[in-house]
């Protein structure tokens, strides 16, 4: 089209102007649309709520994987490591280990909520994965 505002009048051939319209409209308008549509439905279903509901479980995973890894170290423990299982430092460094990692594996599923791409059943699914990983982390 820049062709046509140097050389001629300005005005491009009508076939032209269609062609790019359309294609405009093809790769640009419409994906936003259907985006943003996709978005205020999820906004409709209470993403927020689901969002923060599977947030709440995963952490609830992390805290129970947590205790049962102080479990674990508690009966396996020898005499040079009972001070740092007594006061925690094992326990905090592993626990924030877990929480970071479960706030990486939740963000996909995160964002995917906020687009309404996620359904119920997918969440759940993407919750399972994320106790998996953990677990096999730990």
């Amino acid at each position: 089209l820049k062709q046509y505002c140097l050389d001629n009048d300005g005005i491009p051939p009508n076939e032209l102007s269609v062609a790019v319209t359309e294609a405009v409209m093809e790769r640009a308008i419409a994906p936003s649309i259907e985006s943003c549509v996709a978005r205020l439905a999820a906004m409709d279903n209470n993403s927020a709520k689901q969002i923060s509901g599977m947030r709440q479980r995963v952490h609830n995973i992390v805290d129970q994987l947590t205790e049962e890894n102080i479990r674990a170290n508690s009966m396996h423990s020898t005499s040079n490591n009972v001070k740092s299982i007594m006061d925690g430092t094992t326990a905090t460094k592993s626990s924030s280990r877990l929480k970071m990692l479960a706030n990486k594996l939740l963000h996909v599923p995160t964002v995917q909520l906020r687009q309404g791409k996620l359904s119920g059943d997918e969440m759940e699914e993407a919750v399972v994965g994320i106790e998996v990983q953990l677990r096999e982390y730990c």
